[in-house]
């Protein structure tokens, strides 16, 4: 009986959020919740790869910049988010960035990718959905 209730806390634990996030990310991130507190990247030459069930919430009107490459494969039952609170956000956040050829390895599946407003201009003005 202790290694079911040791298995079910070490499984919730992994589901739980891990807080704020920003700057270069690389390597394996998640499952989880994670609040995207400024401008959050994946540098030329890195890789970053997002694990089922993970979920970046924006907390502010930031973007998404991809220049390496971005790997974020949920599956049917846990999919990968992407979004922001649009009542406590109303500027919401700026999507997801790709750059050049260097994203070009890049791989979106079972994503879920919402509530965003690409502004600006050159590559700033896309990455936006609703």
């Amino acid at each position: 009986m202790r290694h079911i209730v040791f298995f079910v806390l070490i499984f919730s634990l992994l589901r739980m959020s891990f807080g704020q996030i920003s700057g270069s990310l690389s390597d394996t991130l998640g499952p989880g919740t994670y609040h995207v507190s400024d401008t959050i990247y994946v540098d030329a030459g890195d890789s970053l790869r997002l694990m089922p069930a993970t979920t970046f919430i924006f907390d502010g009107p930031y973007p998404f910049k991809i220049e390496g490459t971005l790997l974020a494969e949920g599956t049917e039952t846990d999919s990968i988010i992407f979004t922001t609170d649009a009542g406590a956000n109303p500027p919401l956040w700026r999507g997801l960035r790709f750059y050049n050829s260097s994203s070009s390895g890049s791989q979106l599946s079972y994503c879920l990718v919402e509530n965003s407003n690409a502004t600006g201009v050159d590559y700033d003005r896309y990455g936006g959905c609703v």
